[in-house]
């Protein structure tokens, strides 16, 4: 059932605020900063983007929050 629900979310993108529904590792499309996340979750702005981008609060738009792609039921397990 895991490899089906592992299939079938492969490769899609998931916008920082919405629900995650299939717990896993996660990685953030623009920097590459992987995080484990659970189902009921909410996809987190992305810790590494919001360094790189820091606080001045004269750039104009919104810094950078993170656009998930789901990798795998847990990636980080050796």
């Amino acid at each position: 059932m895991t490899d089906q629900l592992d299939d079938s979310i492969a490769g899609e993108t998931f916008d920082t605020g919405t629900s995650v529904h299939a717990g896993g590792v996660y990685v953030c499309s623009p920097c590459g900063y992987k995080k484990k996340l659970e189902p009921g979750d909410t996809f987190p702005e992305c810790d590494s983007c919001m360094k790189k981008s820091g606080s001045d609060e004269e750039e104009e738009g919104p810094a950078p929050s993170g656009i998930w792609e789901y990798v795998g039921a847990d990636e980080e397990k050796e």
